[in-house]
């Protein structure tokens, strides 16, 4: 599980993760709920599709927007121990790091 720790440089302030739970497959929590989706892009390029996730009313619903904006931006994905940087060539960077 990867716990996202910075978007695009700044400290992210509510808990967002990512999971890849099989090939092609992208799940986790957003700020208000959980998703499920797609990853169709070989590595190391990166392709969030088909998205699924339960409309739902939270006091954190601009950093969920904010959360799953990026997320469909994102272009290519690098990891490297215990870090996984999504980034996109507008200079967008989503960095998780792995849940201990």
């Amino acid at each position: 599980v990867w716990t996202l720790a910075e978007l695009d440089g700044a400290p992210f302030p509510a808990k967002a993760t990512m999971r890849f739970p099989a090939a092609g497959q992208i799940a986790g929590t957003a700020p208000c709920s959980s998703y499920a989706g797609r990853q169709s892009a070989p590595y190391p390029w990166f392709e969030a599709t088909a998205i699924s996730v339960p409309k739902m009313a939270c006091p954190k619903l601009a950093e969920e927007t904010r959360f799953f904006t990026a997320l469909k931006a994102m272009t290519l994905v690098e990891t490297s121990g215990s870090t996984l940087i999504l980034s996109n060539d507008d200079g967008g960077q989503m960095v998780f790091t792995a849940r201990k």
